[in-house]
Parts: C-alpha cells; structure tokens; sequence
C-alpha cells in the first residue's frame, strides 16, 4: 500500500511534465507538431507559441510534400544554433517551402514548351 501511495505522489509532483514522453521512440524525419511538442517536451501551448515566435527567425517551415510536417533534423539544428551549439548557417539552408508534385509537372510543362 504504501508504495502504490508513493507512486500517486511522485505523479502529482510531474504536474506540468505530463508531456515528457520521452520513452517513444524518435523515429521520422518529418514530424507532427504534435510530435515535435513532444519531443520538445513542451504541451502544445507552449509549443505553438514558441514556434510562432520563432518562425520569423528562420524556423523550419511544414512542408506541403510531406503533410505539413517539419523537418525534425533542421529544426535541431536551428535550435542547436539558437542555443549556440553550432554555428548558425553553416547547413545547407532548406527551400522556403519544397516544391508540390502539381508544381513540378507545371514546371516540366513549362520547360518543355519553351525548348521547341
């Protein structure tokens, strides 16, 4: 009984920390933002304001080719860069946003009628 009662009371004292879960594994390059709150560790509130903020600084962006998810080992690197771990710019700076399957046949398209 009583470590069933020292166990209700760790859990209470997590409050906030709910959403570390950091026990799921960190497989994909593309993520949620549910997924990157998770692996974050901050609750989605907290998670969109932070990526509202910082989108503006040069956040990694969804992108509409792979669902609207962000590339999860840019935006490490950006945070690593905030927190000046690496120097800033010094990866290869992802499009604004990765061209569409619809824009690249568009583009084809293009391209060839132009070439006669």
């Amino acid at each position: 009984m009583i470590e069933h009662d020292e166990a209700e009371h760790q859990d209470r004292d997590l409050g906030r920390l709910r959403h570390n879960l950091t026990e799921q594994s960190d497989a994909g390059l593309f993520v949620s933002d549910k997924e990157l709150f998770r692996r974050l560790g901050v609750g989605p509130t907290t998670g969109r304001a932070a990526v509202r903020t910082l989108e503006s600084q040069g956040f990694p962006r969804k992108q509409p080719l792979f669902s609207n998810k962000r590339y999860w080992p840019a935006v490490r690197h950006f945070l690593d860069g905030l927190y000046g771990l690496v120097k800033r710019g010094t990866a290869h700076d992802a499009p604004e946003a990765i061209p569409t399957q619809v824009q690249i046949r568009r583009r084809r398209r293009v391209d060839q009628s132009g070439s006669h």
